[in-house]
């Protein structure tokens, strides 16, 4: 009887304890996430209003957002002055580990952050009743967090006439204590105004992060994924209504660090599948790039110095920012940071361009006198690269760029644009030419090429030597 009577006492003792000092933590964890908040630069938090039963805890949150709008150029005291953007969060929680109310079920701690956003509604309207946005996170008796958060359909109106309207938001996500995988969607987002109209579709966000929460905080590298896409986005603008129709933009990103935890590097890339304006049309359009080798030590010293930059005047801020260079910048350099584009690519109806280039520095172990001198940079500078296309394709992007110098001149005003056109294509197609001439560009039938190198001070375009004016280190 002992055997069966013991456990139930265990059981039940601990079932009465428990909450308690869940509510206890959770309250610990409240001061610290203000904490962390008011250490943003710029942000201010408050924690009010908090009452903890046995059972239950509720507090209110305030985050105020300060945006300066210093402007030097002007003596008037209103200028100088902030824009401040203020929220107020309700807090509720249930204590575990058997949840009540809105929690109900089994778990450690259940709670929700509640955006009422009632000080919006005379701009925007949404369902009565409903908040604008609230998270929703129940922690399971194993230590695994599952959350989810929304907005509701929200439409501003001017009259009767739609201003924007926006689908609402859903997104859910898990947390084990090691990573966090989150996804979040929004079907539709419309814009009207004179002269604009916008639709997009299907605005999507994705996130895997292989660190905890205060590795995150503390460390500024660890292993993750991001993007954020846009699966079609229709704009129609100007008085001759221009059509700009894009199909699956994205922005993505991937941080990662070495097994050391001294190193880490951010990819990004930023791109569309398709693009149509008017008589144009792209296909995989993309900007790839990567920042490599940079030194875990000196972002965790960026952050902890970034903390410090709250409501200091832009002249000081730049006074202060110096002398952050001037400590960190040698640790940031002997690790031989890299910048490199990977791809700049764009396929048109005229054929492909495609382009990369690789930029270091690299063998420094000390800092010169002085920061300016040039010819130090460039003996420690390397760089490879590569701009290559089909010839119809490299014509038409460089005509462009061509014609919208033309159009600077006022005697190009009165030229049609045909005219302006036809001679934007002969000047381009001329100093393509002149560059093939000089060996700067190699040209085919069909293509065009440019190999480019920076080594040992020295500038090579497709292996000829560019004489540039360096001076000793």
């Amino acid at each position: 009887m002992k055997k069966i009577v013991l456990p139930l006492i265990a059981v039940t003792a601990i079932g009465a304890i428990a909450p308690k000092l869940v509510g206890s933590q959770l309250n610990t964890s409240l001061n610290d996430v203000v904490a962390h908040i008011n250490n943003m630069p710029g942000y201010q938090a408050t924690l009010s209003n908090v009452e903890t039963t046995w059972f239950n805890t509720t507090a209110d949150i305030a985050i105020k957002l300060e945006v300066p709008s210093y402007n030097p150029a002007s003596d008037d005291q209103a200028a100088q002055e902030s824009v401040n953007f203020a929220v107020n969060i309700d807090f509720d929680a249930s204590h575990g580990p058997l949840l009540l109310g809105q929690h109900s079920g089994l778990g450690w701690v259940g709670w929700t952050a509640t955006v009422q956003g009632e000080q919006w509604r005379e701009h925007a309207q949404w369902v009565l009743e409903s908040p604008i946005y609230q998270l929703t996170s129940t922690m399971g008796l194993f230590g695994s967090h599952n959350f989810s958060d929304q907005m509701p359909k929200v439409s501003i109106n001017e009259g009767e006439q739609s201003l924007l309207s926006f689908s609402g938001y859903q997104g859910h996500g898990t947390y084990n204590g090691k990573a966090l995988v989150y996804a979040g969607m929004s079907e539709t987002v419309t814009a009207s105004m004179p002269q604009f109209e916008l639709k997009g579709e299907n605005l999507s966000f994705e996130m895997d992060m292989q660190a905890s929460i205060q590795q995150a905080l503390e460390q500024g590298f660890y292993d993750s994924l991001s993007k954020l896409n846009l699966a079609k986005l229709v704009v129609n603008s100007g008085e001759d209504n221009q059509t700009t129709e894009l199909k699956n933009a994205y922005i993505s990103a991937a941080t990662t660090i070495d097994d050391e935890k001294t190193l880490g590097s951010l990819a990004m890339s930023y791109g569309v599948d398709e693009i149509d304006v008017d008589s144009f049309h792209g296909e995989d359009i993309a900007l790839d790039m990567e920042f490599n080798n940079i030194s875990a030590d000196v972002l965790k010293a960026w952050q902890k110095f970034a903390e410090q930059l709250t409501g200091v005047d832009p002249e000081q801020m730049q006074l202060k920012m110096q002398e952050f260079g001037k400590e960190h910048l040698l640790t940031l350099l002997v690790a031989e940071p890299q910048i490199n584009i990977t791809s700049l690519r764009a396929t048109l109806v005229q054929g492909k361009v495609v382009s990369n280039i690789h930029a270091s520095l690299v063998g420094i172990d000390a800092l010169p006198m002085n920061l300016e001198n040039i010819g130090f940079w460039a003996s420690h500078a390397l760089m490879n690269g590569k701009i290559e296309g089909d010839k119809a394709a490299i014509e038409f992007v460089a005509s462009k760029m061509m014609k919208q110098q033309m159009m600077t001149d006022p005697q190009a005003q009165e030229m049609t644009e045909e005219e302006l056109d036809q001679m934007a294509m002969q000047q381009t197609q001329g100093m393509l030419g002149m560059l093939a001439q000089q060996g700067m560009v190699t040209a085919s039938e069909t293509n065009y090429i440019s190999v480019l190198k920076f080594e040992k001070r020295e500038l090579t375009v497709n292996d000829k030597v560019i004489p540039l004016p360096i001076p000793e280190a």
